[in-house]
């Protein structure tokens, strides 16, 4: 959407347009849907965990999703990169966004796995 919004050469030809005032505004619309996101997430896992026909397995299945989340927001946080790293060429396989990818790949499977769980719990519960 920033980009699209950006590159409009509608919004270029504004004088008094700022970009910076675009990007400051999309940030905290971002920061504030992943808060609602995370929050949302969190109150599912617990009444998913409250519920008496949830087993083990599912808590651990969660942990490991959890696990893979945090690890995944930590790969994508940005950092300074030396002299000699930006010189290497890009391999998306053994670049930080390549593991980034495959580890929301991961969490993704394992949402549909904790799904599974918890709808064959109600069906036994019925």
């Amino acid at each position: 959407m920033f980009l699209a919004l950006r590159t409009s050469p509608a919004i270029n030809s504004q004088r008094g347009f700022n970009t910076a005032i675009l990007s400051q505004t999309l940030g905290r619309l971002y920061s504030t849907g992943f808060g609602v996101f995370a929050i949302t997430g969190v109150l599912l896992a617990f009444n998913r965990l409250s519920d008496q026909s949830i087993e083990v397995s599912y808590g651990i299945v969660l942990g490991l999703k959890v696990g893979v989340t945090l690890a995944m927001f930590w790969l994508a946080m940005p950092r300074r990169r030396s002299a000699e790293q930006l010189r290497r060429p890009f391999r998306i396989l053994t670049s930080r966004m390549g593991w980034v990818v495959a580890l929301g790949l991961l969490a993704y499977l394992l949402s549909l796995v904790m799904n599974e769980m918890a709808e064959a719990a109600f069906q036994n519960m019925r």
